[in-house]
């Protein structure tokens, strides 16, 4: 999926296409005013600009991952969930299908 940061691999679940409401989370995390990847990328690393987001998953528990990649090293960390490093605490369960429309986070 396309972002700021660059194309992010979206793990989600089983099957070919992601369910609706697990992408209406990632765009509340996605959108708004607030960086919530640039915020756990701050949270989580000593030198946040050397490491660059690859990945965006929701966990069975609802809440959402990311894992990084180093630019120099390809080290590989995370996975990183939102709830913990940023102001982002929205889940799964906090998003209705699309006819019941859930308050935005």
């Amino acid at each position: 999926m396309p972002t700021k940061y660059g194309h992010l691999e979206l793990l989600c679940g089983e099957g070919d296409e992601p369910d609706e409401k697990i992408l209406a989370l990632v765009e509340r995390f996605l959108d708004g005013g607030v960086d919530h990847i640039a915020a756990v990328r701050r949270n989580v690393f000593t030198i946040p600009p050397l490491w660059r987001p690859i990945r965006i998953a929701v966990n069975n528990e609802g809440r959402i991952g990311l894992q990084f990649k180093h630019r120099i090293t390809g080290k590989q960390e995370g996975m990183f969930f939102a709830d913990d490093h940023s102001s982002f605490t929205t889940t799964l369960a906090d998003v209705t299908d699309e006819v019941g429309q859930a308050p935005r986070a």
